[in-house]
């Protein structure tokens, strides 16, 4: 076996790469940039949101929240901040990310998979919060896994709400008040749309007296 006797050299990128990331970096800003201006469109439903949701936990209902795509992540965080303890060391609230694990709920195509759910855990007086960026399905009508979820609440007398891209269009119908991000690439949705959640989180909180 040959020791090495000699430090490892590792190169740190040519000033050509560094120039490739400095602009690749002003592009996603830019980007950026341009959907978080967009936002302060979103600031008369965000606060109705928040007080309808203040108001659902006040009155001792719960929140079920279910997300699609990359949106399955930011249910469960956006769950966990508000039904966890925070660090001034609140009580937690009635606040649920269903299930995106297909067993045991999702029976045949796995479409009911949310649905199902609700109507075990759902009652009158809670809510229902569907998150999506994802492009719904080009079949005019198309069942959804979120359609199907809301669709259920709708019928278990849940309020119904969206934090949703400007193309899901059924299920902006299907809400009772929706926060809908800009028309931008996905990504940058999926950036406005936590920056939305983690606004209603803290709205919610300051109207429930805990923030």
């Amino acid at each position: 076996m040959t020791l090495l006797t000699e430090p490892l050299a590792f190169s740190t990128g040519s000033a050509e790469a560094a120039g490739s990331g400095a602009v690749a970096m002003a592009q996603a800003l830019a980007a950026h940039r341009a959907v978080f201006d967009q936002l302060e469109a979103q600031a008369a439903p965000l606060a109705e949101m928040a007080e309808r949701l203040t108001a659902c936990l006040s009155a001792g209902g719960k929140l079920l929240l279910c997300g699609q795509g990359a949106s399955v992540p930011l249910a469960r965080y956006l769950a966990g901040r508000l039904a966890g303890r925070s660090a001034r060391g609140r009580r937690p609230l009635a606040v649920l990310a269903l299930s995106a694990d297909g067993v045991p709920w999702g029976d045949g195509d796995g479409l009911d998979l949310y649905a199902r759910q609700v109507r075990g855990l759902g009652r009158p007086g809670d809510a229902l919060l569907a998150l999506s960026t994802s492009v719904e399905p080009a079949a005019a009508g198309a069942p959804t896994l979120l359609l199907n979820a809301v669709q259920a609440a709708r019928e278990e007398g849940l309020s119904i709400l969206g934090l949703l891209g400007p193309d899901n269009l059924a299920l902006q119908q299907a809400c009772h008040l929706s926060l809908l991000t800009p028309a931008a690439a996905q990504v940058h949705q999926q950036e406005a749309q936590m920056f939305l959640g983690h606004l209603l989180c803290g709205l919610i909180e300051v109207g429930l007296g805990l923030g």
